[in-house]
């Protein structure tokens, strides 16, 4: 009883190891199978339904979220979302704006290489291509996920696609 392991603290902490293995591998899938940024507006566009920019959070609202990685991050998914929005609206500007509003977020996050100069001048020689322009933020977002993966900092991810998510659906 002094220091002495036993059979059955082995059995409770490979088990412990074993379910957490799980949760994570179930996380990962749900995180996974969340649509991507740009799918949902394409969704909405194609029903016919007219542009609304009162739907968008304001740019002028950003400066709230670099304050905390958690608002970084939950809006870095919402405006990902409005970019997928604005595009298939061909409202190609107010995208970009957008997108430099996604920059500037990562960056608060600690992932800026995810939104790098060599995507932002590739989102802008794309701006008159509505479906190059959604590829590229998926890109963007994706690419900051796996950086988040990597690092383990999978709360800041769940925070990224759940504003994507919320976004989406409002």
């Amino acid at each position: 009883s002094c220091g002495g392991s036993s059979k059955k603290e082995t059995a409770d902490s490979s088990e412990f190891d074993a379910a957490e293995s799980q949760i994570i591998q179930d996380i990962d899938k749900v995180v996974h199978e969340l649509p991507p940024p740009s799918e949902v507006p394409y969704l909405l566009q194609a029903t016919g339904t007219d542009f609304n920019p009162e739907l968008l959070n304001s740019l002028d609202n950003a400066s709230k979220y670099e304050t905390s990685n958690d608002k970084a991050a939950m809006n870095l998914g919402a405006y990902s979302t409005a970019i997928g929005y604005l595009s298939s609206y061909d409202k190609a500007q107010d995208a970009l704006k957008h997108m430099e509003t996604c920059q500037k977020l990562a960056d608060v996050i600690g992932i800026s290489s995810a939104f790098d100069l060599d995507l932002m001048e590739r989102f802008e020689r794309n701006l008159g291509n509505r479906d190059s322009l959604a590829n590229l933020i998926n890109l963007a977002i994706l690419t900051a996920e796996q950086k988040l993966e990597t690092i383990d900092r999978l709360n800041v991810v769940a925070l990224i696609l759940s504003g994507s998510y919320i976004e989406g659906l409002y």
